[in-house]
């Protein structure tokens, strides 16, 4: 299996902290999606200094969070493809992720799919977690998660 790098958390959002390098070492199988994360490097703090839009999960079509996001949701979007919620010009063009925030009703995780419909492989953020370059992230199914996600759901964890 294809080794995964896991780039840092962002713990403190809403306590005004800095980010916290090292909470979890751990990095992520392709089945759980990431078990942790750490801090490596200018890209991880440009994700983790993200703290804009607090409630959203941000999409970005470059790596390290860079610029402003291609989509930025509150809710669910089961087809990127589409108009409502993140456009059609959005599918298959992440390249760096950010969960900053929660959906209600406990769900603080998003899972991110391969396909519409929340259909083919899948790789899971949790509260406050990021993906600096999806290069390194693989999908449940085995495939690269770069410029592959066509939707996102909230669930409860990852």
């Amino acid at each position: 299996m294809r080794s995964k790098v896991v780039t840092g958390v962002f713990a403190g959002a809403l306590f005004g902290l800095a980010a916290l390098p090292g909470l979890a070492s751990a990095e992520p199988t392709a089945a759980a999606g990431p078990a942790g994360a750490h801090s490596a490097g200018a890209k991880a703090d440009v994700c983790a200094g993200k703290t804009a839009n607090s409630g959203y999960v941000h999409i970005y079509s470059g790596t390290g969070c860079d610029g402003k996001p291609i989509c930025s949701m509150l809710g669910n979007d089961s087809n990127y493809g589409n108009t409502k919620g993140c456009s059609g010009k959005d599918d298959n063009s992440a390249s760096s992720l950010l969960n900053n925030g929660t959906a209600g009703g406990g769900d603080t995780s998003v899972r991110f799919y391969r396909l519409a419909d929340y259909q083919g492989g899948s790789i899971c953020l949790g509260y406050h977690q990021y993906a600096t370059n999806l290069a390194n992230w693989t999908f449940t199914n085995g495939t690269n998660a770069d410029n592959r996600i066509s939707s996102h759901k909230w669930v409860a964890g990852c």
